[in-house]
């Protein structure tokens, strides 16, 4: 294709040949083909200028390094980037100044679009790390920064938005402020929970079953019903909790065994005072209805053992073989505190215990199991004492 001829057609047949008379024949003189390989050689000149100026700024500055290994790996890294991306170029080159085909030289110089867009990527993940980076070192603006950097080299890249939701949550300045620099729209002002918000929405709109995004978001609009609730904002916080559920819901309907999700939903009902709301939901956590396989199969225990061995099974009281549960120390402590609450001293001492057996140097259970010993204590003691003679 880039010689763009065969060895007899470079033979002259003479001037009744068809072939000399095809109409695009002029685009394949030298008169046209010169330009395109000018324009091919400029573009591929280009194109390691841009991909060796954006290594140079992955590598860094040489003179900022300070350990030997670190310039080690610098320098390898240039003689190995180096050659690949000039001696590519060079061949390109080359195969656009033999060609005798016009197209030749032009898909030569159009290469530099695609390799510019792959390329992006690869500097839209440095970007990312680096802000991550900053992230950690609570750099938000720099945080920020970068991560509009990985959203220009790699629009659809789902974590940089998501880890940018994350930067405004752990932020979090609730005043109204203008940022144009942070994608805000021109003369609006926001606060990092709409950012946030708007963010992990993004994500979902790319991934709506992204599942980890539903929780990510519960927990964003659970903090600014929190919010609502520490300003006196009463319609706020009912309203902003609700939407939480909805997202621990979405959360739940896609992976029922995540048990911070279930944990989360508890809190809420707990804050809002629904202690049986709340006993549901840690009921669900722990006794896993969505995973249980029928009773048919479940009772028979070559079934349990072979096919059914993925999951773990127990001896419940009052049922007659065992049953697969997701126990979990931390979820028994809390089912145990909203029986305390609600009163029921047996039910809460029950699970209490079973945390203590599943973990048996959890403090909360222990002290938790403590105060509820001396509350029944305490009530025997006033129910046994004799009321005074009138």
């Amino acid at each position: 294709m880039s010689r763009g001829y065969s060895l007899i057609e470079l033979h002259d047949n003479g001037p009744n040949d068809p072939k000399a008379k095809r109409p695009w024949d002029f685009l394949n003189s030298e008169f046209v083909l010169w330009p395109l390989r000018v324009a091919a050689w400029a573009s591929l000149a280009y194109t390691v200028y841009v991909l060796c100026k954006g290594f140079d700024f992955v590598q860094g500055d040489l003179r900022a390094i300070r350990y030997g290994g670190e310039a080690l790996q610098w320098w390898i890294a240039w003689c190995c980037f180096a050659p690949v991306v000039v001696g590519l170029a060079l061949a390109f080159g080359r195969l656009a100044y033999l060609s005798r085909l016009f197209v030749i030289p032009v898909l030569v110089g159009l290469m530099y679009f695609p390799m510019n867009y792959v390329w992006g990527f690869f500097t839209a993940d440095v970007h990312h790390n680096m802000a991550i980076a900053y992230s950690k070192q609570g750099q938000w603006p720099a945080a920020l920064e970068n991560y509009r950097q990985v959203n220009k080299f790699n629009p659809y890249y789902m974590m940089a938005f998501y880890f940018k939701g994350n930067v405004y949550n752990d932020r979090w300045h609730m005043d109204k402020e203008e940022h144009p620099e942070w994608d805000d729209p021109p003369s609006v002002k926001r606060d990092d929970f709409e950012r946030a918000e708007e963010a992990y929405k993004r994500v979902l709109d790319m991934a709506p079953n992204y599942v980890q995004m539903h929780h990510q978001l519960g927990l964003l609009l659970m903090k600014r019903g929190q919010y609502a609730k520490e300003h006196g904002d009463m319609v706020g916080y009912q309203k902003y909790y609700d939407q939480a559920l909805m997202q621990f819901k979405l959360y739940e309907n896609i992976d029922p065994v995540f048990a911070p999700n279930y944990h989360r939903m508890a809190q809420i009902h707990m804050d809002r005072q629904e202690v049986d709301k709340a006993i549901e939901t840690l009921k669900n956590l722990i006794y896993a209805p969505k995973c249980r396989v029928s009773e048919t199969l479940n009772k028979r225990s070559w079934i349990r053992e072979t096919i059914l061995s993925y999951q773990s099974y127990r001896h419940v009281e009052g049922r007659p073989f065992p049953v697969h549960l997701h126990e979990d120390a931390e979820g028994y402590t809390a089912l145990g505190n909203a029986y305390f609450i609600k009163g029921e001293a047996k039910e809460a001492q029950d699970a209490y215990r079973r945390a203590l057996e599943l973990s048996p140097g959890h403090a909360m259970a222990q002290r938790n199991l403590n105060l509820l010993h001396e509350k029944v204590n305490q009530a025997l003691q006033l129910k046994q004492t004799p009321e005074p003679k009138k």
